[in-house]
């Protein structure tokens, strides 16, 4: 995760309802995964999705206005990797013979 840029935003509008901003941001390229962070009290914040629209340029939208916070928390060409599982084969395969001979006992139980 890197943070980008920090700001506070100030809006004047009649109205309420959300607003669409785009901010230019160096740096951020198409396809990078950007969250935007909404800091609404010193206790609380919204996080909400920022999209980068153009190199340089992130689009979110907020209802509220106050100190923003733009994080990239994947870059463009990142490739997911999966977490590493298993490990040892044998430990499958005892498994395996726990599960069925588990079974073939409760079987033989119910029969008898």
């Amino acid at each position: 995760v890197e943070e980008l840029v920090r700001f506070d935003l100030h809006v004047e509008r009649s109205g309420d309802g959300p607003v669409t901003f785009r901010v230019n941001v160096a740096g951020v390229k198409m396809g990078d995964k950007i969250v935007v962070v909404h800091h609404v009290t010193p206790e609380r914040h919204e996080t909400v999705d920022g999209k980068v629209v153009e190199n340089g340029l992130v689009e979110f939208t907020l209802t509220d206005f106050s100190p923003v916070f733009i994080y990239r928390v994947g870059t463009a060409g990142d490739t997911p990797s999966l977490p590493q599982t298993g490990g040892d084969p044998a430990v499958a395969l005892i498994a395996v013979g726990m599960l069925l001979l588990g079974g073939y006992i409760a079987i033989r139980r119910s029969r008898a």
